[in-house]
């Protein structure tokens, strides 16, 4: 009798067990990022944008793991998540070698960029980064997220302005303002949340700061206008508070 209603038990939890396993999505699974190198720009890189997801319903500490890629040589690679951009010897967010340990916390439904950066240094090539993701005190696989980068070098005066999308955004993350590089031919910025709020819009010009002051710590959506264009390019500026 006992042995009845012990299964009996089990049969009755079994879809709140299965309701509770983690799940975590990519979007895109697959990033492609195919540029030509600013030789003018020994700070040119190249960003590979990716959201990750928590579809399941149970909160999960996200452990992210960069595998390591064939790069060529003098190319670094670097990851940012919802918590830091990190440099380019950091693998993962959770090395307790290292003494690191910011998983990423993601409520159900609640996400993180997952922005893989790579600084060809000027030279061409092409590489593959992968991203696994786990849960911070497990090593089973959840997701995989797949970055495929390509630089070359050609004469810049058959690209159309805006292209090469040369334009870069610094500091970048940044505790309270950003800048754009110089010349960039911009007439207006403006900011969004992460839910497609407008949050600050400028008049732009060579060498204004934009102010993120008073805005919560987070990542941010910040478009480029021009006036005869419209949006010429949205970069993504984490803003975050200083960390001794």
């Amino acid at each position: 009798m006992k042995n009845l209603l012990l299964f009996a038990l089990l049969i009755s939890t079994a879809p709140f067990l299965v309701a509770q396993k983690v799940a975590l999505t990519f979007t895109p699974a697959v990033v492609n990022v195919d540029d030509v190198i600013d030789m003018n720009d020994p700070a040119f890189e190249m960003v590979g944008y990716a959201t990750v997801t928590n579809t399941s319903n149970t909160p999960i500490s996200v452990r992210w793991n960069r595998v390591a890629p064939q790069l060529p040589m003098g190319w670094e690679v670097l990851v940012c998540d919802n918590e830091s951009c990190y440099p380019p010897f950091v693998y993962s967010n959770v090395i307790p070698e290292f003494d690191l340990n910011m998983p990423v916390v993601l409520q159900p439904g609640g996400t993180t960029n997952m922005d893989v950066h790579v600084k060809p240094n000027q030279l061409p090539g092409s590489t593959v980064v992968t991203i696994q993701l786990t849960a911070a005190n497990d090593t089973t696989v959840i997701a995989t997220g797949t970055y495929n980068f390509g630089a070359s070098i050609t004469s810049s005066s058959s690209q159309p302005w805006g292209a090469r999308q040369d334009i870069r955004v610094f500091p970048n993350p940044t505790t309270d303002y950003f800048q754009l590089s110089p010349g960039s031919k911009v007439s207006r910025v403006t900011v969004y949340n992460t839910l497609g709020r407008q949050v600050r819009t400028f008049d732009a010009y060579d060498g204004r700061r934009y102010s993120l002051a008073g805005l919560a710590d987070g990542m941010y959506l910040v478009s480029l206008i021009d006036g005869a264009r419209g949006n010429i390019k949205t970069i993504r500026v984490i803003k975050r508070s200083f960390r001794p």
